[in-house]
């Protein structure tokens, strides 16, 4: 029986920026597993009345997969997403704190509401 692979936590950055077009506030994060044992750190944040929630996991075995790809391996493996639209993802490759490639994917969760 072969071993399960270990996958890293992705470690965030401080990237120090300032953003002129809003204020971002962070309203929580977790480490969660998958069903195949890869964590997937969470970062749930506002911005300007929208609600949205990055995941952060490691791009190992995962490197040639698209947006939608990605989306659906974590749904497969438990996580289940939902975005509001197919607009409402964005997807980027990254390396984290300790030079470990990464994906982050972000979802809009919620937008603002109408007064």
């Amino acid at each position: 029986m072969e071993p399960k692979k270990k996958y890293i936590v992705p470690v965030k950055k401080d990237s120090g920026k300032k953003f002129e077009w809003g204020d971002i506030v962070e309203l929580g994060g977790n480490v969660m597993y998958l069903n195949d044992g890869r964590p997937v750190m969470s970062e749930t944040w506002g911005i300007d009345g929208y609600t949205l929630i990055t995941y952060f996991l490691s791009i190992v075995d995962l490197e040639n997969h698209s947006k939608y790809e990605i989306i659906q391996y974590l749904n497969e493996q438990g996580l289940k997403i939902t975005p509001l639209s197919n607009r409402s993802t964005e997807i980027m490759a990254f390396k984290d704190a300790n030079g470990n490639d990464c994906w982050s994917l972000t979802v809009t969760v919620g937008e603002p509401e109408d007064d």
